[in-house]
């Protein structure tokens, strides 16, 4: 395994050569699979949940059918039957897909309700991608020697708070910390099944979720920040005033 990673028995050429078709090539494409998966099972799932919303109260009225019997019935019934029916056919899925008129449903198609906001998303990461570029350098130092390696050896910095964490528990803060994070986050569509807020920003009822899940964004922008700014050689505390 070492060997194949590192193409020598030392990091040298062939290690940063196969890194670096690793980083362009393998991860892109496993990403691209995945992001297809995730179209594919939202649309083959019957699309997305939408907020709820407040149900139509129905309007009695009376009609009469054959004998002349009044009944009663509502408002969206008597138009439905009354409306010509439309067939369409939305995809290829298992199970009934044909809806007869516009009934009531839980859920909406991922284009554009989906895939529009996480254009959104991509978008306003690569300004801040490129704003963070304008200001900062990327951090290039010297070609690489083996013999006088840099100290302290930074990761990028989307690494570094995983490297911080390393720096006080090896093991904890490269394997345990991060496997549970992993394993949590596996778990979540399992723990929480709740429909209340969902698909609306900032719910009240989804306070607790958001509030975690930024809490975990925060501890690791906070362990970047102190891995980029405030660590120097052999990984002491340094100012960076």
């Amino acid at each position: 395994m070492k060997f194949l990673l590192l193409g020598d028995a030392t990091v040298g050429q062939e290690a940063l050569l196969r890194f670096y078709v690793l980083h362009v090539v393998v991860l892109p494409t496993i990403l691209t699979m995945f992001v297809a998966i995730h179209f594919w099972r939202i649309r083959k799932d019957g699309g997305l949940a939408k907020p709820e919303e407040s149900a139509p109260v129905p309007v009695p009225v009376s009609v009469e059918i054959e004998q002349a019997v009044p009944v009663v019935a509502s408002a969206a019934v008597v138009a439905a039957e009354s409306a010509p029916r439309r067939f369409t056919i939305q995809g290829l899925v298992r199970g009934p897909f044909v809806k007869v008129g516009k009934l009531e449903e839980d859920t909406v198609f991922s284009w554009p309700n989906l895939l529009i906001a996480e254009l959104v998303v991509l978008l306003i990461t690569i300004i801040g991608v490129m704003a963070v570029s304008i200001f900062f350098n990327a951090p290039l130092e010297h070609p690489v020697n083996v013999m006088h390696p840099p100290n302290p050896a930074k990761a990028p910095w989307y690494f570094l708070g995983l490297q911080e964490q390393v720096s006080y528990s090896a093991f904890w803060g490269g394997v345990g910390v991060p496997g549970i994070e992993l394993l949590l986050l596996a778990l979540v569509p399992y723990i929480d099944r709740g429909n209340a807020g969902v698909g609306r920003w900032f719910a009240r009822e989804r306070v607790w979720a958001n509030a975690l899940f930024l809490t975990f964004v925060l501890i690791n922008v906070v362990l970047i920040v102190i891995g980029t700014f405030f660590r120097g050689a052999n990984w002491s505390f340094v100012s960076p005033f």
